[in-house]
């Protein structure tokens, strides 16, 4: 799986939720992830609850 993130961003993701941003790209690859559509007013957005590689969620 390939995926790209602007630095800055993944450092300030990694800042504030304790998780690398390469490590929660694992968990796209859960087969048991939840997927739900968020409720965001602006946007088309959807929020997955999986497990990474490391056995975080």
């Amino acid at each position: 799986m390939h995926h790209e993130a602007d630095p800055a961003k993944a450092d300030a993701n990694l800042a504030k939720h304790g998780v690398a941003f390469d490590e929660a790209a694992t968990c796209l690859l859960d087969p048991m992830a939840l997927v739900m559509e968020d409720e965001a007013p602006d946007e088309v957005r959807c929020v997955l609850v999986g497990t990474s590689e490391r056995g975080a969620c």
